[in-house]
C-alpha cells in the first residue's frame, strides 16, 4: 500500500475508534477501559498516519512514545501537548488483559473529555501534514 493510500486509511480507522468514545464517553457506565483503549487506539493510528504521510516506516508497537519520538528523530516536529497522551499507554494492552487483583487500588482514570480534545487536535495536525 502507498504511503499516502496507507496514512488516510489510519486516519479513517482512528476515526471510527473517536467515534466510540465519542457514543460511549457520557454514559457513566461506560468502563474506564473501554474508553482509555479506543482513545489509544486513536492517537495510535493517527501517529502512525502522520508517519506514513511523511514517508517513514514504523514498527508494530502500540508505545505511543515510541512513535512520537520516531517522528523527531525524522526532523518532524510534533508539539510538545501531545506528550499528554502517553497517560493512554496503559489502555494499550495491559489494562484490556490484566485483571486488578481484589483488594488492589484502583487509581482515578484520567479525563476522558479533554483527551478526546487532544486527540481531535492531534487529528488535525496529522491531516496538517499531507498537505506539506
Amino acid at each position: 500500500m502507498k504511503w499516502k493510500k496507507l496514512a488516510e486509511k489510519l486516519v479513517e480507522k482512528a476515526g471510527q475508534d473517536e467515534f466510540v468514545v465519542e457514543r460511549l464517553i457520557h454514559d457513566p457506565e461506560t468502563p474506564a477501559e473501554i474508553l482509555g483503549f479506543h482513545l489509544e487506539q486513536s492517537a495510535e493510528k493517527l501517529l502512525k498516519a502522520a508517519l506514513s504521510f511523511s514517508k517513514i516506516g514504523f514498527p508494530h508497537t502500540h508505545q505511543l512514545v515510541v512513535l512520537i519520538d520516531l517522528l523527531r528523530d525524522h526532523h518532524i516536529e510534533v508539539p510538545k501537548e501531545f506528550e499528554e497522551l502517553r497517560i493512554l499507554a496503559p489502555y494499550a494492552v495491559r489494562l484490556r488483559y490484566d485483571f486488578i487483583e481484589e483488594g488492589a487500588p484502583v487509581k482515578k482514570p484520567p479525563d476522558f473529555s479533554s483527551l478526546l480534545k487532544l486527540v481531535k487536535k492531534l487529528k488535525k495536525w496529522v491531516l496538517s501534514l499531507d498537505r506539506k
